[in-house]
């Protein structure tokens, strides 16, 4: 057997250095950081596998999200609160007796008040539970973009700051600009 350069000893792969994974990068090669799976965005994800990462990640604010990881909780989210203000409404306008007389309110039901109580409530509840991973998958997803999760904060800015996160949380990943100290 012939062993490269004349040397006694077999080649072997270069060892890995501190601080990265698979060895030093190469000269002008981008540092990317390695995630392990459950912190590393899921591109492309289908409606089931983004809501019950959303729920599943609930107060992970580490690593990275996908667009879909961002949009489809917002489907979820806005579907469940259209359908108990739908009920709501429905239950309302079905328990609503007309009035008598011209000049009087018409009557509501107690069942019907109660039914759209019980969906406000729930309605409220529901939007509570979800502010802790609403603004967890949005960090996550500024560090997709290369951002900083400080970033979050803009949208707090009147009128143009919820249009300028939108436009940060809807940009394109940049998996070179992440940092190891958003893993």
């Amino acid at each position: 057997m012939t062993l490269p350069h004349g040397n006694g000893q077999p080649f072997q792969a270069p060892s890995p250095q501190p601080g990265y994974p698979m060895g030093a990068p190469a000269y002008g090669a981008p540092q990317t950081t390695m995630l392990p799976p459950e912190l590393t965005a899921l591109p492309r994800a289908s409606f089931g596998e983004a809501v019950r990462r959303f729920f599943r990640r609930y107060a992970q604010f580490r690593g990275t999200a996908s667009v879909s990881e961002l949009l489809w909780p917002w489907l979820f989210h806005f579907l469940v609160i259209s359908v108990l203000m739908t009920i709501a409404g429905i239950s309302l306008s079905a328990g609503t007796t007309p009035a008598k007389t011209v000049h009087a309110d018409p009557e509501v039901a107690g069942w019907a008040t109660a039914v759209a109580a019980l969906c406000w409530i729930t309605t409220g509840i529901f939007n509570l539970a979800l502010v802790v991973p609403a603004i967890a998958v949005q960090v996550r997803r500024l560090h997709d973009v290369g951002k900083s999760g400080g970033w979050w904060f803009i949208g707090l800015v009147p009128i143009v700051g919820p249009i300028w996160l939108l436009v940060l949380l809807l940009s394109s990943s940049k998996p070179e600009s992440f940092r190891p100290e958003w893993a």
